[in-house]
C-alpha cells in the first residue's frame, strides 16, 4: 500500500525538522528490511517517517506490550502488528498473511496494463 500523498509530506517534514533528508528511490519493487537491534525509542519514528517520505505504508513487528491503550489502535493503524513474545511460534509463516503487501507505482501500473 502506497503512503498518501500528507503521510509523505508528513514524513519529509519530521525528518526536516530534525535535520535528515531521503536521498533517492527505492530500488525494489519488494523488501524486507530488518532494524535489529534499535537502540532508541526513535527508532519507529524515523523508520515510519523515511517510509512516509520514500511513498510507502510499512507493516512492522512490535512486542505486544505496545500495543495495549491508548496507544494500540494508533501503532495497528500506523501498520504495527503486535507479537506474543512468550510464543513465537510460526511467527515467519503467519507474518505475510498480517502484513499488506506494499505496491509501488511501477507494479500498480504494469497491473493495470
Amino acid at each position: 500500500m502506497r503512503a498518501s500523498r500528507p503521510s509523505r509530506l508528513i514524513g519529509r517534514l519530521y525528518l526536516r525538522a530534525f535535520g535528515w533528508r531521503v536521498a533517492g528511490t527505492l530500488p525494489y519493487r519488494r523488501a524486507v528490511v530488518i532494524a535489529a537491534p534499535h537502540t532508541s525509542n526513535w527508532d519507529l519514528p524515523f523508520m515510519l517517517a523515511v517510509a512516509y517520505a520514500l511513498g510507502v505504508k510499512p507493516s512492522w513487528l512490535g512486542k505486544q506490550e505496545l500495543f495495549r491503550p491508548p496507544l494500540g489502535w494508533i501503532l495497528r493503524w500506523l501498520g504495527g502488528i503486535p507479537v506474543d513474545r512468550r510464543a513465537p511460534q510460526g511467527l515467519v509463516g503467519e507474518y505475510p498473511a498480517q502484513a499488506t503487501p506494499i505496491r509501488l507505482r511501477e507494479e500498480a501500473a504494469s497491473d493495470a496494463a
